[in-house]
């Protein structure tokens, strides 16, 4: 049977011809942007030719990138890895600190609170140590607008289209750094280019601090459960040998210069136990601070089975890299002035270190509703201190006491009465605690 020819209109022809100059435009636009293309990659090539000759211009480039992007430039040439790694020595006695909030009710992905992690690493830290308020840690983000790794899946998996917590895709960022977790009524954070600091009361909100990891400092982390409480309580007496059982620490061998502590209401008295102990084991004082929690999220620092039931939970810095000093505001202070002189009292210790960093645990009864006006406290702080990151949250209760390093020695020698000796309580209430590190960089 011979095949029906299909009758061929003006319409339809004229139709065909204007399909031909549409394909012949798109041929030609697609040619151009392949050569403007080709053309860029050449002139990147010759960029990145040039800068690879030029050592310490690389060495600079390369200075201004994040970790993960850092790691990856490694991979370039033997010259790039080189300067990378020098890089990488050079930032590993600073302190990294981050801070973020938002008074939306509800987050958007222009602003979602993990990312700020992947912008802002620049050296592998030995711990994470996070604040946030109570309604961000139950706050779930659909994998699919998250923008990063599904956290439960395979590396590099995305969109499983089931929602995960903030602090999920915050731990996924981490890698392999440990995270703590400690829930607040507020938070207190510092921006990352040091222009403000701000106590954020009442809405979204996290900040927190990431200790550097370098030989001259160790970072060591210890937790009780409500048996292991029960356990130490029940001690007479309190030896070396079961400091090193309950804690891990050994303090007479290796002596602590921050320690900070977190605890439920109810196990405060183990803090008041356990400080004395220490400092008798070493055979000097510290600087303590923390405070009390409703909730601590520690992951992967403790076992699975015990996670839930951690009651208190010890941070223990000591090295040559680091240096501290602890004050507290009690809580007769009430005006800017009596901060102010608080504040000049501990910048008076002048510890030695190039790079710094300070927490700060205030009772949920100060803030705002304390002085009527926002900032009252961090800013007097941010006005002595104005290159140091200030994290920390509002509690149920404070821990801290106030200690100054043997600097005031010279107060000794002077005749005056030093600042540590007229308080030694430790568990509080209506008050803040500050805690001031300084770190001393590798090699200097």
């Amino acid at each position: 049977m011979p095949r029906k020819r299909t009758k061929r209109t003006r319409k339809s022809i004229s139709n065909e011809g204007d399909e031909t100059i549409s394909a012949q435009n798109a041929k030609e636009q697609l040619n151009g942007e392949e050569e403007a293309y080709k053309e860029d990659s050449e002139n990147i090539s010759m960029l990145g030719h040039y800068i690879t000759k030029e050592y310490e211009l690389l060495r600079l480039v390369l200075s201004y990138l994040p970790l993960r992007d850092l790691n990856a430039a490694a991979q370039v040439c033997k010259t790039w890895q080189s300067a990378v790694d020098v890089i990488k020595r050079s930032r590993h006695a600073r302190p990294q600190w981050l801070f973020w909030h938002s008074r939306q009710k509800e987050i958007g992905s222009e602003e979602l609170p993990h990312h700020l992690f992947s912008r802002h690493f620049f050296s592998e830290p030995q711990l994470c140590l996070m604040f946030m308020t109570h309604k961000l840690t139950t706050t779930e983000i659909n994998c699919r607008r998250a923008k990063a790794p599904c956290p439960c899946g395979s590396e590099g998996k995305h969109n499983c289209n089931m929602k995960h917590r903030i602090l999920h895709y915050m731990r996924a960022e981490l890698s392999n750094c440990p995270c703590v977790l400690v829930e607040g009524f507020g938070v207190v954070g510092t921006s990352n280019d040091l222009s403000f600091t701000a106590e954020i009361e009442g809405y979204n909100a996290y900040s927190g601090l990431l200790l550097p990891k370098t030989p001259s400092i160790s970072v060591n982390v210890f937790h009780f459960t409500k048996e292991k409480c029960i356990r130490f309580n029940l001690l007479e007496t309190i030896s070396n040998e079961e400091i090193k059982c309950f804690t891990k620490l050994s303090p007479s061998t290796e002596p602590i210069r921050c320690l900070l502590l977190f605890c439920r209401e109810n196990y405060s008295h183990t803090v008041e136990k356990l400080v004395p102990a220490i400092e008798a084991s070493q055979g000097s004082k510290f600087a303590v601070g923390g405070g009390f929690f409703d909730s601590i999220n520690v992951g992967s620092l403790a076992p699975m089975n015990e996670r839930r039931h951690v009651c208190l939970l010890g941070i223990a810095l000591s090295g040559e890299g680091i240096h501290a000093a602890s004050t507290v505001l009690r809580d007769e202070i009430t005006d800017q002035a009596k901060v102010i002189e608080v504040m000049e009292e501990l910048r008076s210790c002048q510890l030695p270190g190039q790079d710094s960093a300070a927490f700060m645990f205030a009772c949920c009864g100060r803030g705002r509703g304390w002085y009527m006006e926002d900032n009252v406290e961090s800013a007097c702080f941010r006005h002595l201190f104005p290159t140091t990151p200030l994290v920390g949250y509002f509690g149920a209760g404070e821990i801290g006491h106030k200690f100054f390093p043997e600097t005031c020695l010279q107060e000794r020698q002077k005749g005056k009465k030093p600042p540590n000796e007229d308080d030694d309580d430790l568990i509080r209430s209506y008050t803040t605690v500050f805690v001031y590190m300084t770190f001393t960089r590798q090699g200097t």
